[in-house]
Formats: C-alpha cells, structure tokens, sequence
C-alpha cells in the first residue's frame, strides 16, 4: 500500500526553503518510521541532500531533537533506512526494454508494458494523489506503445 503522506512548497521569496523543508518533512515521515512503514527513495539524491541540510547548523538548530533524530534515522547509517529502489531494481529487476539501465526513466514504460497488474491499475483515471485526480498513467500511442509519462 503506498500512502502519498504530504506535499510541500516553500512560496516565501527570498527565504531559503531549507529549514522549513525540514520540519514538513519531519511532520511527513515521523508517523511512517514510527509506525514501521519504509520511505522509498530512487539513486542518491534525496539521501545527499537530506545529509547535507542537516549537518548545516544553520536549518538543523530550527529543529526539535525529536524531528532531528526522526530525520537522521532516514540516513544510510540511521536506524530506519530509506530503501533505495535504483539499488533493487539494478541488483534484482531486468525488463526488456530498458538496455539493461537502471534510471527510472529508462526503466518506466519497460515495466509498464511488462506488467499486466500496472496496465490495470494505472490504466484506468482511478489513480489519485494530493495534487490530482484521476490520473491515467499508463496510455498508448497512436501505434500501440506505451506513451512515456514524463
């Protein structure tokens, strides 16, 4: 079950969004490595940056020691791991059509095709999130293929 938590936008010009950003993250993630859920992440990225705001004084002292140790847990050496799905999906996962990459992009449609429970479940305008409404993912193109979502 995937559960779209929260959505974030820092709209104040002239104000950095790293600060803020930490606190909605926290507020966002705390019930889910409370509750035993996982965050899933995809390559580095959002490790780096999440590392790097924290060990800035500058936005990590704007936090409680309860939303820095909650956000630190998410870290590769925390005790609630992101899971890193690039990593699984390099290590474990080849669908035809991908080259033999592990960027999502190259790896997105690919696996669409291949899978008949995401052509039903995200080729019908039945998925949701905070920010729209039925949404159809997967559609095809004018000659059968799939289109690309991006």
């Amino acid at each position: 079950h995937v559960r779209h938590e929260s959505e974030f936008i820092h709209t104040t010009p002239g104000e950095c969004s790293n600060g803020p950003f930490l606190k909605a993250l926290s507020n966002a993630l705390g019930c889910v490595v409370s509750d035993g859920g996982t965050v899933f992440r995809w390559s580095s990225h959002e490790t780096t940056v999440l590392k790097t705001i924290l060990s800035s004084p500058e936005f990590s002292d704007s936090l409680s020691q309860q939303e820095v140790e909650s956000l630190s847990a998410l870290l590769p050496e925390g005790s609630h791991p992101m899971v890193d799905l690039c990593d699984v999906a390099r290590d474990y996962f080849y669908v035809d059509g991908s080259g033999g990459s592990s960027s999502i992009k190259r790896l997105l449609r690919p696996t669409m095709n291949a899978s008949a429970e995401l052509k039903s479940f995200y080729g019908t305008p039945t998925y949701n999130s905070n920010n729209f409404q039925n949404l159809q993912w997967y559609q095809l193109d004018e000659f059968g293929n799939v289109k690309d979502p991006y």
